[in-house]
């Protein structure tokens, strides 16, 4: 919301911006936020507009401004360069985590009517840095910038015609998770907890402590698992990937004890052919699930 208007007589100002972006950091699915460094630039006739005191972000968030300077040019235009370093709120999607891919934008507003400042890209100045320091695991992959003239259902009290439009800057980055490294680290639990399943059918029906012993900890991993993944992406829910890596863990567990108490039944009458039957068919079911998770996995990476 803007703090305040001004009345001016100069007519629309047109603010001609550039910037260039070389910092994204600290990309935070749990509390839907980013950090974004940034040089901008305005170019505009001396109207008594400061983009350092008058930019405001439309989410929630803070700007700092740095490295502020200004220069008088002919012709009765201004100049002023600064730094901006944001920390923005952004509406994170981490339902292909971790192979999702992020659009953080980036939207300031002046305080000014948009009667009196107009704001209007230098699309020739719109830059990012090719080899930066931004957040690790992430690559950057597009910068656009545009701007808007936003109308709110209110003229905030304001006796102006025209009080309720405010020109806009929309800085929008688009990023990608380099989600190599993160599969095996994040995902080693539903791992092992299917290996610990599939292990359970190498073992002979008699030795059932083990069987059940070896299904137990493929619970606690999963569990285990599906916790640390929560932790990174703020709920339970919100990724696919690791929701279809629960079930299937815990479907794959579920056959195995069933299997292991019928087996054990069926043993206690001496009919070993069909415990034989009975573990071979259980196996197969766990390797199927398993084969049906890596293949809906697969194309949530791939498309």
């Amino acid at each position: 919301m803007p703090a305040r208007a001004q009345q001016l007589d100069t007519g629309p100002t047109e603010v001609v911006f550039g910037l260039y972006l070389f910092g994204v950091d600290h990309i935070d699915l749990v509390d839907n936020s980013f950090d974004a460094s940034l040089w901008m630039w305005w170019t505009f006739r001396d109207s008594g507009f400061d983009p350092t005191t008058e930019l405001q972000l439309v989410r929630p968030g803070r700007i700092e401004f740095s490295e502020v300077f200004r220069e008088r040019r002919r012709g009765g235009n201004r100049w002023v360069f600064a730094r901006l370093d944001v920390h923005a709120s952004a509406a994170l999607d981490a339902s292909r985590y971790p192979f999702d891919s992020q659009k953080l934008v980036l939207e300031f507003e002046t305080q000014t009517g948009a009667r009196q400042i107009r704001f209007v890209p230098d699309l020739a100045e719109i830059t990012i840095k090719q080899r930066g320091v931004f957040s690790p695991g992430w690559r950057v992959t597009g910068l656009v910038a545009d701007t808007e003239i936003h109308t709110y259902p209110t003229t905030f009290g304001l006796d102006q015609a025209d009080a309720d439009q405010y020109s806009r800057i929309l800085v929008s980055i688009d990023v990608a998770r380099e989600a190599g490294p993160l599969v095996a680290s994040q995902f080693v639990g539903f791992l092992v907890a299917a290996i610990l399943v599939l292990m359970t059918y190498l073992v002979r029906i008699e030795q059932v402590s083990i069987r059940t012993g070896l299904l137990t900890a493929a619970v606690f991993a999963s569990v285990i698992n599906q916790f640390a993944v929560n932790r990174d992406i703020g709920a339970p829910g919100r990724s696919l990937i690791a929701d279809v890596g629960a079930v299937i863990a815990f479907l794959m567990a579920l056959v195995g004890f069933l299997a292991a108490i019928y087996m054990d039944r069926l043993n206690a009458q001496h009919r070993h052919h069909a415990v034989s039957v009975t573990n071979r068919t259980a196996a197969g079911a766990s390797w199927a699930l398993l084969i049906a998770a890596v293949v809906y996995c697969t194309s949530i990476a791939v498309f």
